[in-house]
């Protein structure tokens, strides 16, 4: 069991706000973001990963995926995660900052000082664009990637954990879409 709030988040803002309704309403009934939960919903081809969680060699443990569900536990009213609804991995800060394409990670940055943009769709098209259709080797490729760090990630503002992000959230802020 891990204690929500303070977990740090690499994101400052979510997508569809009338996803986080549905959520909350769903945990605030005993509902937990187990596996087996998560392998009724489809969105897609792919089936939902339990919250991802990044653990440095500081001890600080960072949100890697499941911003939208840790936000929905703690506006809920539940101030923890259950050892069902996580994994944790171990890694640097300098394999954040890496570009590693055998693993699909694309987007390196530091998740202490800077945080992913939301919707880095457009990013992703262009990348996929120069490697598929340019077949642009993986030096030309990662320069593209490090000179267009702003189509990704930016500076961290003030939200820095789910606490933070849930009462933005809760005030109609840091919302991209309904």
């Amino acid at each position: 069991m891990i204690q929500l709030a303070d977990l740090i988040v690499t994101q400052e803002e979510l997508r569809k706000r009338t996803q986080i309704s549905e959520m909350v309403t769903f945990v605030r009934k005993g509902g937990f973001f187990t596996q087996e939960r998560l392998n009724q919903f489809s969105f897609g081809e792919k089936t939902p990963p339990l919250i991802q969680l990044t653990l440095f060699p500081d001890d600080r443990l960072i949100v890697h995926d499941g911003h939208h569900r840790l936000v929905s536990i703690y506006l809920a009213g539940r101030e923890y995660i259950s050892e069902e609804e996580y994994k944790i991995r171990k890694f640097t800060y300098e394999q954040y900052l890496e570009v590693n394409f055998d693993a699909g990670w694309v987007t390196p940055f530091h998740p202490l000082n800077e945080v992913r943009v939301c919707d880095w769709m457009p990013f992703k098209k262009a990348l996929r664009l120069r490697r598929i259709f340019h077949q642009m080797p993986e030096d030309a490729l990662e320069r593209f990637i490090r000179s267009n760090r702003d189509m990704y990630c930016k500076a961290r503002g003030k939200i820095l954990t789910v606490a933070d992000l849930a009462n933005c959230v809760a005030l109609g802020h840091c919302v991209i879409s309904e």
